[in-house]
C-alpha cells in the first residue's frame, strides 16, 4: 500500500511515521522547504478541544458531537517525556472576580469546601486516595479567577482522574464541613491581617477600586462568611463552573487519546456561559488607613499601571524590576541614601480589568510621610534621567531569569499556560512576552514613567502609633 499524506505538520508526520512502522510506503508532501513550518509551528504543537483525531477512535464521534456549536473551554496540552509526571491545572473564571461586599470570601470557602466530601466521596476518603496516590489536590486563587491542581505519576493518572473529576464536577458541601472549614477562613483572614504588608495591599486597593472586586480584601470578609450556608456555595460553583468558562492545562507524557479523555472527565456538565462580570476600575484618587499599636508603619503607594494583556506591560514589569530589589533606584533613595526605611519595593500587579505600580516601604512611624515623598520624588526623577543601558540589561536579565527559574516544574507549566488562556492571550505568549521585554528601549521606559507620573495616585497605610 503507498499513502500520499498532504502537510508535514504534527499530524502529518506523526500519521506518516505509524504508517511506515506498520509497513506502508508513504510519500509526504508540503508546500513549505521544511516540516512543522505551518500550523504545528504557529501554535508550538499544542493540542486544543477543537483538534481533529482519526475518526476510527472509539468515543470520539460522540465527543465532537456534544463538542460541536459550543464555546468550550479549551484543553491545553504540552507533551513532555522526560519525567514519569503529569501535571494538570483546572482553572475557572470568575470567583472573586464576581464577588460583593456581602459575598466577600465565598470563593476562598468554596475552594477549601469542594474538598471536603462530593456524592460519592467523603472527606476522609477524599484525602485518603490521594495521600495513596503520593499526590494532593492543589487550590489555586486570584482576583480574575480560581481552581484546582494535581500532579501524579503518569502510571497512577488513570486512578488519580476519578478523584479530582469528582471534586470538580460533584461536590457535596456537606453542611458540617462547610461550617469546620469557616473555621480555616477566619483564621487565614487573621494571618492576612497580621501581615503589614497584606493589609497595606487590601487598604490600597479599598482606596484604589472602593466596593468593587478588587478592592474587597484578598482573603475575605469574616462576617460575610459567617453568613454563608452550602446552598449558597452549591450556587456559586454552580455560577462559574461552566464549560465555556473553564481552562485545562496538562503537562507531561500525555497522548493525544489520552488528552481528548481529560477533556471527557474533567470538563464541566454545564454548557452555558458563565455570568459576565462588572470591570473593577480605578476611582478617585485618596488614601485609607487603619490605626495599630505597633512600632512600625507599612504603606503602598499606588499609580495606574496596565491590565495583563495591556501595550504596557512589559515596559511596567521591567521598570518595576529597575526600581525595586535591593538594587534598585526605590530602595537606594529611601534605604541606602536615607535610612527611612526597613524594607522597600517596588511590583506591577496586572489583572484582567487594570492594573497598578506600586511601591511598598516599612517605616518607622514618624519617617512615613518623609519615604512617600521621596518615593513621589523618584518617580518623577524617571523622567529627568531613564534608566540607563546598565540598568536596563540588569532588569532585563534578572526577569527572564526569574521566570526560568519558576518554570523548571510541570506544574508551574500547566499553571501559566492556564493563567494565560484565562486572560485571554495565547498560551505560549510568556515566550513572546520575554521577548518584547527584551526588544524595549529607554524610550519605552521613559514612556512607562511618563504614564505612572500622569496619573493620580492612591495609597493603603497600616499606621503603627508608636507604641504596643
Amino acid at each position: 500500500m503507498h499513502v500520499l499524506i498532504v502537510g508535514a505538520g504534527l499530524l502529518g508526520l506523526t500519521t506518516a511515521y505509524f504508517l511506515r512502522v506498520a509497513g506502508a510506503d508513504v510519500t509526504l508532501v508540503d508546500r513549505q522547504p521544511g516540516v512543522g513550518r505551518e500550523t504545528s509551528f504557529a501554535n508550538g504543537a499544542m493540542l486544543h478541544a477543537s483538534q481533529a483525531n482519526p475518526w476510527n477512535e472509539p468515543g470520539v464521534f460522540g465527543h465532537a458531537l456534544r463538542m460541536m456549536g459550543r464555546e468550550d473551554s479549551p484543553l491545553l496540552v504540552r507533551p513532555r517525556a522526560d519525567l514519569p509526571v503529569v501535571a494538570i491545572q483546572v482553572l475557572h473564571g470568575g470567583g472573586r472576580r464576581g464577588e460583593r461586599p456581602e459575598t466577600a470570601g465565598i470563593t476562598s470557602l468554596l475552594c477549601k469546601s469542594q474538598l471536603k466530601g462530593t456524592a460519592s466521596r467523603t472527606a476522609q476518603e477524599i484525602a485518603l486516595e490521594v495521600e495513596s496516590l503520593g499526590s494532593g489536590i492543589g487550590v489555586l486563587q486570584a482576583p480574575d479567577y480560581y481552581g484546582f491542581s494535581l500532579k501524579v505519576l503518569k502510571s497512577r493518572l488513570e486512578d488519580a482522574l476519578p478523584v479530582l473529576a469528582d471534586v470538580l464536577r460533584r461536590p457535596a458541601f456537606p453542611p458540617e464541613e462547610v461550617e469546620k472549614e469557616k473555621q480555616s477562613v477566619y483564621a487565614e483572614i487573621r494571618r492576612h491581617h497580621d501581615s503589614m504588608m497584606s493589609r497595606a495591599l487590601d487598604l490600597f486597593h479599598r482606596a484604589c477600586y472602593g466596593s468593587q472586586p478588587y478592592g474587597l480584601p484578598a482573603a475575605g470578609d469574616a462576617e460575610a462568611a459567617a453568613a454563608l450556608t452550602a446552598d449558597d456555595l452549591a450556587a456559586w460553583h454552580a455560577r462559574w463552573s461552566r464549560g465555556p468558562n473553564t481552562v485545562i492545562a496538562v503537562v507531561g507524557p500525555v497522548e493525544p487519546r489520552e488528552a481528548a479523555a481529560l477533556l471527557e472527565r474533567l470538563a464541566p456538565d454545564a454548557t452555558e456561559p458563565a455570568p459576565p462580570c462588572q470591570p473593577s476600575l480605578p476611582g478617585e484618587p485618596r488614601q485609607e488607613e487603619v490605626l495599630i499599636e505597633r512600632n512600625q508603619t507599612a504603606a503602598v503607594l499606588g499609580f495606574p499601571g496596565a491590565p495583563a494583556a495591556g501595550e504596557d506591560r512589559p515596559a511596567l514589569d521591567l521598570l518595576a524590576r529597575i526600581c525595586g530589589g535591593l538594587a534598585g533606584r526605590f530602595f537606594a533613595a529611601v534605604r541606602v541614601d536615607n535610612a527611612l526605611a526597613y524594607a522597600v519595593t517596588a511590583l506591577h500587579l496586572s489583572r484582567l480589568d487594570s492594573g497598578s505600580f506600586l511601591a511598598y516601604t516599612a517605616t518607622a512611624p514618624e519617617r512615613a510621610e518623609d519615604a512617600r515623598d521621596i518615593l513621589l520624588a523618584e518617580c518623577a526623577r524617571l523622567l529627568r534621567e531613564p534608566p540607563d543601558a546598565a540598568e536596563i540589561t540588569s532588569a532585563k536579565t534578572a526577569l527572564r531569569a526569574s521566570h526560568a527559574i519558576g518554570m523548571q516544574t510541570f506544574f508551574a507549566q500547566a499553571a501559566e499556560m492556564a493563567v494565560l488562556a484565562m486572560m485571554g492571550q495565547d498560551p505560549e505568549e510568556a515566550e513572546r512576552f520575554l521577548e518584547r521585554v527584551d526588544a524595549l528601549t529607554r524610550d519605552d521606559l521613559l514612556r512607562a514613567a511618563e504614564r505612572i507620573n500622569a496619573g493620580p495616585w492612591w495609597r493603603g497605610v497600616v499606621r503603627g502609633t508608636g507604641h504596643r
